[in-house]
């Protein structure tokens, strides 16, 4: 990978520099960027905004057995049961009634940007890339002690999807010792039902979407299969100094409500998916960065094996590509 130049600016060293040459042998050395990757990470870590997390601070003593908690964007957890909901870690029984304050921490990824930002897996156990509506994430405290959800018991959540139809099945991810998210674990296939709610008992707002019985705290989904019947490989080319080192190249196939990371073959500039959902029309961008500059590709075309997509990235700043994944 090579140092991007503006030739403007360098003209007249190129041209001392051929004249040189006519008289020396040597040959010219440029001298590479660091990996950028990591910074890459560090820099889309700034995506999630922050109304994508809610916290709900409640008196466990007056809380209320039925109760609904509704996050600005729509998101709705249903707490039934409360005394007999939650377990300490070590499993001993926790009744909310016995706790001071009880606090219900929901974070929401209702956008492909947001999903990818994150690194939340695409795919499931059986690697199979899934169709997929919005992630949430549920984390509760007792008095600041975390809590888990008793086994015998589900925690009823509601998630706003644009298309509230399909086969889903409740599906759950985790991060290991690395900090990686795991592959989606699919649960119950009746679990997930369509449904329609008002954002409160007085408003009109209506929202559209699933309703989960999660067996879970932490996060939870609803993936549903995508038809896979014709696949093959599919490529976009970048030019070359766009490589492994300082760019991600992402597929999303908006149809389907679903994307893939493509991945690099080294030092050509080009990114491939090697099982994709051909003939489908896919939107396809990178983000990259060299030295101190950041670069924005973003085109559409169509997922066909037999041509191979164009991709040619343009300078930008932080600010305009954190919008444009907050608006994907």
């Amino acid at each position: 990978m090579f140092k991007f130049i503006t030739y403007k600016r360098y003209f007249w060293i190129i041209g001392f520099l051929l004249t040189l040459s006519a008289c020396r042998k040597d040959q010219i050395t440029l001298v590479p960027y660091d990996n950028s990757q990591g910074e890459l990470d560090y820099f889309m870590s700034f995506v999630p905004e922050t109304p994508t997390k809610t916290i709900f601070i409640l008196q466990g003593g007056n809380l209320a057995k039925d109760t609904m908690l509704t996050t600005p964007n729509g998101v709705r957890v249903h707490i039934q049961d409360n005394d007999l909901l939650f377990t300490q870690e070590n499993g001993a029984a926790q009744p909310c009634t016995a706790c001071n304050n009880v606090q219900i921490a929901v974070t929401e990824v209702l956008k492909t940007g947001d999903w990818i930002s994150r690194k939340l897996p695409a795919t499931n156990t059986n690697s199979q890339l899934d169709k997929h509506i919005g992630a949430i994430k549920v984390e509760v405290t007792c008095d600041g002690k975390l809590l888990k959800l008793a086994a015998d018991r589900h925690l009823k959540v509601y998630i706003p999807a644009k298309d509230a139809a399909g086969n889903y099945t409740v599906s759950y991810t985790a991060t290991d010792d690395k900090g990686t998210f795991t592959p989606w674990e699919l649960g119950n296939p009746d679990a997930v039902f369509s449904a329609t709610w008002a954002a409160t008992p007085f408003t009109q707002n209506i929202y559209e979407g699933f309703e989960i019985l999660s067996k879970r705290l932490g996060w939870v989904s609803a993936l549903a299969p995508i038809d896979m019947a014709s696949t093959g490989a599919f490529c976009v080319q970048l030019p070359k100094q766009f490589d492994q080192d300082n760019t991600r190249v992402f597929a999303i196939f908006e149809a389907e409500n679903t994307f893939s990371e493509m991945v690099p073959e080294p030092n050509t500039g080009k990114f491939c998916l090697d099982n994709a959902i051909l003939n489908k029309p896919v939107r396809i961008f990178s983000i990259s960065k060299a030295g101190s500059q950041y670069w924005l590709g973003d085109t559409n075309t169509v997922s066909a094996s037999d041509a191979r997509a164009q991709l040619n990235p343009v300078t930008s700043n932080e600010q305009f590509i954190i919008q444009f994944l907050r608006g994907l």
